[in-house]
């Protein structure tokens, strides 16, 4: 008589951290509909500089999560644990011999129904869209304007305009805490902008506030613990400061 048992393993998937942590940096800052408001607030230039940005900053930090995790300061940063999986279990018999097999129950899929988009459908969308946002967008410029009309152009311009070498680093960390979200942070800055802030700046404040404002960091922390969190706004905030003095320059 022979015994043969054989036992079914459920490892966990292993993602890496260097994609996620890319994902974390260049999400939450352009999307196309930023990318028009942008465009149409600041023009093409800026932009398209904002989009690239987001694009190269998220590589910046995924390479630095590849180089972290290399050298195991990254372990144990995940917050959320492997689901486990129901399992049927087999028993068969060879020869007076048990044998069992335990295999993963999977559930099949739910059927989707395709949706077909019609013209009527995504002008609706637009239409819902445009009514949600345009209050927001008007009333925030409104405000901007208002403000800049409360604190002198000179104040604005001291601080932030293109001869100040401060001028970036301060609006990078004033990104921070004081970034509210796109509708309401674009017309502000462009309020700003006609106040003397330079295009630098701006650059730099719109990067660091969209990457780490309270919704960004909020949706990280779901999944990952602060030496991530800590990878994403060091990366953004230097990052921002870089690219807004080289755009100063151009």
């Amino acid at each position: 008589m022979w015994h043969n048992r054989h036992y079914a393993r459920h490892d966990r998937i292993y993602i890496p951290w260097a994609p996620i942590v890319a994902f974390l940096v260049a999400s939450p800052l352009t999307s196309p509909q930023e990318l028009f408001y942008s465009a149409g607030l600041f023009g093409w230039k800026f932009a398209i500089a904002f989009f690239v940005a987001s694009i190269l900053l998220g590589l910046i930090g995924g390479a630095i999560a590849a180089f972290a995790e290399a050298r195991g300061w990254l372990i144990n940063q995940a917050r959320m644990s492997p689901a486990s999986s129901p399992s049927l279990s087999l028993g068969l018999g060879l020869g007076g011999a048990p044998m069992s097999l335990d295999l993963p129950v999977l559930a099949p899929p739910a059927p989707t129904q395709k949706k077909t988009v019609t013209f009527n459908l995504w002008l609706q969308e637009v239409l819902d869209v445009s009514k949600r946002l345009f209050p927001l967008f008007i009333g925030f410029t409104f405000l901007g304007y208002f403000l800049n009309g409360l604190i002198p152009a000179e104040w604005i311009s001291s601080l932030f305009g293109a001869r100040n070498g401060y001028s970036v680093p301060l609006a990078a960390t004033f990104g921070l805490p004081f970034y509210i979200n796109t509708e309401a942070s674009l017309p502000l800055v462009r309020a700003m902008l006609d106040s003397g802030m330079s295009e630098g700046a701006a650059l730099s404040f719109l990067i660091t506030g969209a990457g780490t404002s309270i919704g960004a960091i909020g949706g990280a922390l779901t999944i990952a613990r602060w030496r991530i969190i800590g990878i994403v706004i060091g990366t953004l905030w230097l990052g921002s400061i870089v690219i807004g003095l080289i755009y100063n320059l151009l």
